[in-house]
């Protein structure tokens, strides 16, 4: 399918095609004169030419393209230009006049040229995607022997196993303590760390997702390697996105999700969500909103009792206080009210 033609390149097409529609009118008669020249056997031999033409470098393009597919995109237009070069080159030696311009050196020299640019561009794309690769590898084998990142990663996943989604009011009081709602509430030991820990690790998979999109790290080699890890942290941490996002703006994790939503045809959970699909399957909530509900309430009744018997004890220093005032008047014969 063809991509629309930017604002620059449909000034420039569009001057192309005027300029060419001005020199065929121009030259219209003269075209005649030189097509009716022409024999049934020239035409024949155009078309062999032309599709002998056209076998041969789309045999070179499928060739080099399948072998090297990062070289696929730019080839193609490559393929189509030396096809249009070669098929003028042929128009132009045949149509000549005999006794006028010998082109025969210059198309040689533009026909050679070309293949040299052509040959560079190649190598030089064929030399990248091997660097590319060759990072992409380094990068792997460096996690792969990461005590760090593994040891905060198995934390994470002992505290919170497959299926079980770490709750948002754990996320909340782990990322931002000092203003959660969920101040004073006791979490089972570790919850706090675990839900850190997932953001330690969504973080990597999100400097791999930019790696990916930026052409920096080989994609069929990361998708082959981290394509099932990076779609289940996706779900995994989707409560993390949604508090991250709200707290911090609509860009965090967006590499993450935009490349499972490659990788998926648009189905990450966050995509889903924002989309109105209300009803994801994203497991059980670890702990439980009963339990969450149930520590919210004794939070509370530990916060009335507390502020209960500060008044109370307020109350008792201030009766003493009175007392003792009291005592200190009659033992002094101060009159007393």
């Amino acid at each position: 399918m063809l991509k629309r033609l930017s604002f620059s390149q449909g000034v420039f097409f569009t001057a192309c095609c005027i300029f060419a529609m001005i020199a065929i009118v121009r030259s219209f008669n003269q075209i005649l004169e030189v097509l009716a020249r022409q024999s049934l056997n020239e035409w024949l031999y155009f078309g062999v030419f032309s599709f002998a033409s056209a076998l041969v470098i789309t045999s070179l393009y499928r060739a080099i393209s399948s072998k090297y597919s990062e070289t696929k995109a730019g080839i193609r237009y490559i393929s189509i230009s030396f096809f249009v070069v070669t098929v003028t080159c042929y128009l132009v030696l045949k149509l000549q006049d005999p006794k006028g311009t010998d082109y025969q050196t210059s198309l040689a020299l533009f026909v050679s040229s070309s293949l040299l640019g052509a040959g560079w561009w190649v190598q030089a794309t064929i030399n990248s995607a091997a660097a590319r690769k060759a990072h992409t590898v380094s990068t792997i084998m460096n996690h792969r022997y990461s005590e760090y990142f593994f040891k905060r990663n198995d934390n994470f996943s002992n505290m919170f196993p497959i299926g079980c989604l770490i709750n948002p009011a754990v996320i909340e009081h782990a990322l931002s303590p000092t203003k959660s709602r969920y101040k004073d509430i006791k979490f089972a030991d570790g919850q706090i760390q675990a839900a850190k820990d997932l953001n330690y690790v969504m973080n990597f998979y999100e400097f791999i997702a930019v790696g990916v999109s930026s052409g920096d790290f080989d994609e069929k080699l990361i998708r082959d390697c981290y394509e099932g890890i990076i779609i289940g942290i996706e779900k995994r941490g989707f409560h993390m996105i949604q508090f991250m996002r709200r707290t911090q703006g609509q860009k965090v994790f967006c590499s993450l999700v935009d490349l499972v939503d490659k990788w998926t045809d648009n189905q990450s959970m966050t995509t889903q969500y924002k989309n109105g699909n209300q009803s994801l399957d994203l497991g059980e909530l670890t702990p439980s909103q009963e339990n969450i509900d149930e520590m919210i309430r004794e939070r509370d009744l530990n916060r009335a009792t507390k502020a209960s018997a500060e008044i109370v004890t307020q109350a008792t220093n201030v009766t003493s206080i009175d007392t003792a005032h009291h005592v200190n008047s009659v033992d002094q014969g101060i009159p007393q009210p």
